[in-house]
């Protein structure tokens, strides 16, 4: 399944009326397509068209471990990434896990914290800069949706703005598949449940059933015995 955009940037003059068309084709997104792979692919290809972005991605903290993984990916090399792993407080992307707050980088050269686990950053003549917002459930952090992406000014405010509402709104995705997630799981726990007492019952029912078939013997035995 190819999804169709309808967003055309050349004749948006306005930005907000850029926003709101870039918004309402999200907003489709999340509505039409139930597949969470599909969906993240969807939603990259079209922050690509939108933002002229180069790479993206989304990374989950897993609380059990303290670590944080790269869970979705847009235009990196998959071979280059499958190992990588960061902490929380390390690097950009384990900063705004560990604080919950969006970071804007201008030009990745120019930032020593930007550690490029991925390789993929190579030094050329693009700028690269990237913007990393948290994702959060109820206020609490579970992980982060990232950018790279040439600009030609150092004006992000349009952009922090878009991913900040996208990062809201994969977050409310996530809770509504947990909540379906956690539902399921109490549905298959009641089943379970529901099928024991059954056997339970039936065993009952059936020791009944012998108990009555026995006496029905003795009764028999002590008739003949007479």
């Amino acid at each position: 399944m190819k999804y169709q955009y309808q967003l055309d940037v050349s004749k948006m003059d306005n930005i907000e009326k850029k926003q709101t068309e870039f918004l309402y084709e999200v907003s489709k997104l999340f509505v039409t397509i139930k597949d969470m792979n599909l969906l993240f692919n969807s939603l990259f290809s079209l922050l690509a068209v939108y933002f002229s972005v180069v790479r993206g991605m989304i990374n989950v903290y897993i609380e059990e471990i303290d670590e944080i993984h790269i869970d979705k990916t847009y235009g990196y090399n998959e071979t280059d990434i499958s190992d990588v792993t960061y902490k929380p407080g390390e690097g950009i992307i384990g900063t705004v896990i560990k604080t919950g707050n969006p970071i804007v980088i201008p030009s990745v050269e120019d930032e020593p914290n930007f550690l490029n686990r991925t390789k993929a950053r190579k030094s050329n003549s693009e700028n690269i800069s990237f913007i990393c917002v948290p994702i959060k459930i109820t206020g609490t952090t579970i992980g982060t949706i990232s950018l790279d992406l040439i600009k030609k000014d150092d004006d992000f405010s349009e952009e922090l703005q878009i991913l900040t509402t996208l990062s809201i709104m994969i977050a409310h995705a996530v809770q509504y598949r947990l909540d379906l997630i956690t539902r399921e799981s109490e549905l298959e726990s009641e089943n379970r449940l529901l099928k024991q007492k059954l056997i339970e019952d039936n065993k009952i029912e059936n020791i009944i059933g012998r108990h009555s078939l026995i006496d029905e013997l003795k009764d028999k035995i002590t008739m003949v015995s007479q």
